[in-house]
């Protein structure tokens, strides 16, 4: 076992004291050693994992938002496809004279999964987009199949 006197003087030669003689061990010279310094590295890994989190929650939510908006342009695509397909073997009135109503039956039928809950400003762009649909003539003359 270590005797408390080699202790001590283990532990101040450690931190850099010198011993001169005489009764007082000198303290090394210049800036004093950061003793503190774990606990400022700690304090600093846990700042990034602060924002590690906070980067991961917005790419969540930047998914979330790509889904939503690929999820609105199918339903964009088949609102026109289907229409298209619709106005060639009805006989619907001419689509700039649709009246809201008769877009939002349009829209129902076409597009079964379209709710105002889930897109609450979408509506306008629905019915627009069904109004378009039906009045732009097909490049090829044809109807197109559905994607």
């Amino acid at each position: 076992m270590i005797d408390k006197t080699d202790a001590a003087v283990a532990t101040l030669e450690h931190l850099g004291y010198t011993h001169e003689g005489g009764s007082l061990w000198k303290p090394p010279l210049g800036k004093a050693p950061d003793f503190n310094m774990l606990d400022s590295l700690r304090v600093r890994a846990a700042s990034l994992e602060d924002q590690l989190i906070a980067q991961a929650n917005r790419a969540v939510i930047a998914e979330q938002e790509v889904i939503a908006l690929n999820h609105r342009l199918v339903m964009a695509n088949r609102l026109n496809t289907d229409a298209r397909n619709q106005l060639a073997s009805s006989n619907m009135a001419p689509p700039s004279m649709l009246t809201d109503e008769q877009c939002d039956k349009l829209i129902a039928a076409l597009c079964p999964d379209f709710c105002d809950a889930r897109f609450p400003r979408d509506r306008p762009v629905m019915r627009q987009l069904a109004r378009d649909a039906l009045s732009r003539p097909s490049p090829t003359g044809r109807i197109p199949d559905r994607e």
